[in-house]
Formats: structure tokens, sequence, C-alpha cells
């Protein structure tokens, strides 16, 4: 796990003990960073900036610890009344969530990824 995910979780544990404002603010902050780097990240992509490739080396481990850090998150999210951050981080999520499930298929060879030819007709 990365510094800003270890923030993240220990500030859900702050939450969870306290529920302070400086806890959400925490919250709020990660995730809306989270967010705008994804959206830079696929601003560039779509602009043939970037170019983005599939990892085969990354663990399932780490991809749904992520993934279960950032769904306590937008709970927190949601239960305190933060909508708005709730639906910018929302896209996040969302593809992030689908680009797992497809991740973790392909790993376990329940899919498979390969190069089409372009066929004539």
């Amino acid at each position: 796990m990365g510094l800003l995910q270890y923030g993240l979780l220990g500030a859900i544990l702050a939450f969870t003990l306290d529920q302070s404002e400086i806890s959400q603010a925490v919250v709020i902050g990660i995730l809306a960073l989270y967010a705008t780097i994804f959206y830079y990240y696929v601003a560039t992509v779509m602009m043939n900036l970037k170019e983005i490739s599939f990892d085969w080396e990354s663990g399932m481990n780490y991809i749904w610890q992520t993934r279960v850090i950032l769904s306590m998150s937008m709970g927190i999210l949601m239960m305190q009344g933060h909508i708005e951050v709730f639906y910018y981080v929302l896209p996040f999520f969302t593809i992030g969530l689908v680009g797992d499930i497809f991740s973790t298929l392909l790993l376990m060879g329940y899919i498979t990824l390969d190069n089409a030819k372009d066929s004539e007709d």
C-alpha cells in the first residue's frame, strides 16, 4: 500500500473512533486528490499524451485492498452528507471498480486478452 492509502486507512480508523471533522477532512482531501489525479490521467490518455498498459505482475490482494479502503471512504462521505465530494469521486470509484473486476477475471484466467486481426470484408 502507498502512503496515501495508509493515510486514508488511518483517517477511516480515526473517524470510526472519534468522528471528528479533521478525520472527515482528511478522507475528503485524499479522495479528492485520488479522483483529480485519475481525471488528469484520463485526460492525458484521451489526448494521446500518455499510453496505458496492463500490469501482469500486480497482485489481486493489492487491487482489492485498495477497493475496500475506497469503499469505506465513499461510505463515510455518503453518511456524513458530503454529497458533492461523493459525486465528484463516484466516476473514479466506479471506473476503478469495473477495471478491477476485469483485471481480476483476466488474472484468474476466466477471460483472455487477445489481439484481434482485422478481417477484410
